[in-house]
């Protein structure tokens, strides 16, 4: 990371120099590299400045370009991160999505059963963090997505902690939206990742506007910090 602190301050989206190639090539590289990392493609890694941002644009990027208006429900674990829950009440004051918090067991796991029960065809999305950043709990994510997308509801993960506890090859491939975050596997602080399945990311309202960079979902230039 050294170089990019120090000499090499191009700008990534800079088409016009040699200085700019370069630091696209380290941004398409990075993406690569966490797109292994979790079973995805290179083009469905959106860097953001963090999970907080990441979770943010997952919930009121969805919410701000919902199709079926009858979809108003939102279901998130009674454990998430405080980014995810403050980002749910702002729906619900602001829009006036209800939202429910799905109870956890003594070891802090989210059922099947009990989100099947509070599924139907009213509720938009579905959001439950991976591994626990408290107590470590790492849940069914395959399975709880699974019976979320039955009735057709968007299933998003804040797996921020879960690179150092679990294997991630496939688990992009079985969610739509999934927060990450560098500071949480040796990376810079102040970079995250959102990743947007290919097929959702026209679902997506952009939260920053601009140049219209990485897919028109989040707009600016991107720090050249992750080499």
């Amino acid at each position: 990371m050294l170089p990019f602190f120090r000499e090499r301050f191009g700008n990534p989206h800079a088409a016009d120099h040699t200085v700019g190639w370069e630091s696209s090539r380290t941004v398409t590289d990075s993406a690569a590299q966490i797109a292994a990392l979790i079973g995805a493609e290179t083009d469905e890694i959106i860097f953001t400045s963090g999970a907080t941002e990441a979770n943010n644009l997952a919930l009121l990027g969805l919410a701000g370009r919902r199709a079926e208006k009858r979809r108003d429900r939102i279901l998130v674990s009674a454990i998430e991160h405080k980014s995810v829950l403050a980002a749910a009440d702002f729906l619900k004051d602001r829009y006036g999505y209800r939202i429910e918090l799905l109870p956890v067991d003594a070891e802090g796991r989210v059922s099947v059963a009990c989100l099947e029960d509070a599924l139907d065809e009213t509720v938009l999305a579905v959001s439950v963090m991976t591994v626990n950043n408290e107590i470590g709990t790492i849940q069914d994510i395959a399975s709880l997505a699974q019976v979320a997308h039955r009735v057709g509801a968007v299933f998003h993960t804040d797996a921020a902690q879960a690179p150092m506890a679990m294997p991630m090859q496939t688990l992009a491939r079985e969610i739509d939206l999934m927060s990450l975050s560098a500071h949480k596997m040796g990376g810079p602080p102040g970079i995250g990742v959102l990743f947007v399945r290919r097929d959702f990311q026209e679902l997506i309202e952009p939260l920053i506007h601009g140049g219209g960079q990485q897919n028109g979902l989040r707009s600016g230039t991107l720090p050249c910090l992750y080499a």
